[in-house]
């Protein structure tokens, strides 16, 4: 089917890492309730395809089945590649893991999925002089560089925003404690500089001792 195959790469979109083309078609033979087939005949329609049936197309690709969110099926998916974490060298499997073998992350698939519905568009229509239908490539998952058109491979920022936020509050409570510190440093010895009286054999320290 031409969504099947625009979606798993073609010449104008990206496979996924070491997987052909036997192993996709083979979980639509297995897809008895045929969720995976209705979802590759919509993709050549103008609706909106439906991710969710996406993302649990790519977990059964990578052997996470009867998933549907393809950032839980990431990480289950690296559990299995470091298997059990040594408590005493807890880094030791993950330096022998290739992250290209995990699965990609939802908003990698969201621009994925996006290139592969105008593709499946342009192929419905082939008989049209305008098989694009108009349609801009820059709201499919492309960019406009240098006149050429390129993937977005990723949208958004790469880490959570609030992953280094109490790093950051302690930095910023700090340098304000410092701040402060310096000047108090300076007030103090501001305030010093203007009460201190020269010292004179008159100054009367010894009766006040």
């Amino acid at each position: 089917m031409p969504g099947l195959h625009a979606f798993t790469g073609c010449d104008f979109t990206s496979s996924f890492y070491r997987k052909g083309k036997v192993k996709p078609f083979e979980i639509l033979e297995e897809d008895t309730q045929g969720t995976f087939i209705n979802f590759f005949k919509k993709l050549g329609s103008r609706v909106e395809p439906d991710q969710i049936a996406a993302e649990g197309f790519i977990s059964s690709l990578y052997g996470i089945k009867k998933m549907t969110d393809v950032d839980k099926a990431r990480h289950a998916k690296l559990c299995q590649m470091t298997r059990k974490v040594d408590e005493a060298a807890p880094m030791k499997n993950l330096k022998k893991v290739d992250c290209a073998l995990l699965p990609p992350c939802s908003k990698t698939v969201r621009n994925k999925l996006q290139r592969a519905h105008f593709v499946s568009i342009v192929w419905g229509n082939a008989e049209s002089a305008h098989p694009d239908g108009e349609l801009d490539p820059c709201d499919y998952g492309w960019q406009m560089k240098g006149g050429n058109y390129v993937p977005v491979w990723f949208s958004g920022p790469s880490v959570p925003c609030d992953l280094f936020e109490d790093e950051e509050t302690t930095d910023v409570a700090d340098q304000e404690v410092q701040n402060g510190t310096e000047d108090d440093v300076a007030e103090y010895e501001e305030s010093n500089s203007e009460s201190e009286v020269e010292w004179n054999d008159d100054s009367g320290s010894e009766d006040e001792l």
